[in-house]
């Protein structure tokens, strides 16, 4: 990926790193009756500058998909992501806004799979961390399965 025009300062650091960023993660899926579970580990690796942030973030997937029909599932995830910031960074008491520490969030929704057409709609809860990420989140996506 190429960099953005402008001159990265601040808040645009955490927008591009200028380098080739790649990751890889593995899934492993196993359907009892009308319940599929999903776990999921992989890793992000950033080409940052040296002692700026992080340069990998490694994630973690635990989900369960309730089959309702052919077509409509809920979905039920716990995700897990360390932090892009380093541990020097971190200024203030460790549960006041540490935002080194990883992210753990919950995340409940609709899947709709027909035709090859996917749609998702649902919330996302940090259920373990103070400050260190939005509280509550809403996501809608849409794909093409093929």
């Amino acid at each position: 990926k190429r960099p953005l025009g402008s001159q990265p300062a601040g808040e645009r650091n955490l927008v591009a790193s200028g380098t080739t960023d790649y990751g890889y993660y593995f899934m492993f899926s196993k359907a009892v009756g009308s319940v599929v579970g999903h776990i999921q580990v992989g890793q992000t690796h950033l080409g940052v500058q040296p002692n700026t942030f992080a340069d990998r973030l490694k994630h973690r997937m635990f989900g369960l998909e309730f089959r309702w029909s052919e077509t409509s599932s809920f979905i039920v995830q716990s995700v897990t992501q360390t932090s892009i910031f380093l541990r020097s960074d971190v200024l203030g008491p460790p549960l006041d806004f540490d935002r080194s520490r990883p992210t753990d969030v919950i995340v409940m929704g609709y899947k709709h799979l027909s035709r090859g057409f996917l749609f998702e709609l649902g919330g996302i809860e940090d259920y373990n961390q103070q400050r260190n990420e939005a509280d509550i989140t809403f996501y809608f996506s849409t794909g093409w399965r093929w």
